[in-house]
């Protein structure tokens, strides 16, 4: 989903639930664009949970059964993490977390690291003369 589709479904949305300022709209928005990682998993989890014979995700459980119960199903907050970590790319990449609160671990490592990061360069720019 693209920040464009993405600002569409809001405004749709809050038309639906009854602000009706464009202003409103706009500003709402704006500030909402950095919840793009949650936008991407709620549209994710409707069109990749079970919906086609063949899965456009492989989840590490998929390839290690024997590491989870055999009614493992993808919820919402293994394509939370999936989108956050896409949009970050503080992505995890050769060892995959199994369990949901290893994901929500590892995107609260991967907020850490963005954040730490976003505070050192305002520093830098703040000290330059």
């Amino acid at each position: 989903m693209s920040e464009d589709a993405f600002n569409m479904s809001i405004r749709k949305f809050l038309k639906e639930v009854g602000i009706t300022s464009q202003r409103k709209i706009e500003d709402t928005v704006r500030e909402g664009s950095h919840l793009l990682p949650v936008g991407k998993s709620t549209e994710a989890a409707p069109t990749f949970h079970g919906a086609s014979a063949k899965p456009d995700w492989l989840f590490p459980q998929a390839t290690a059964p024997e590491a989870t119960s055999s009614d493992w199903r993808p919820m919402f907050l293994d394509y939370l993490s999936l989108g956050y970590n896409a949009a970050t790319a503080f992505s995890p990449t050769d060892v995959l977390p199994l369990t949901r609160r290893a994901k929500m671990l590892m995107m609260a490592e991967s907020a850490i690291s963005l954040l730490t990061l976003v505070l050192v360069a305002a520093r830098a720019v703040n000290v330059l003369p």
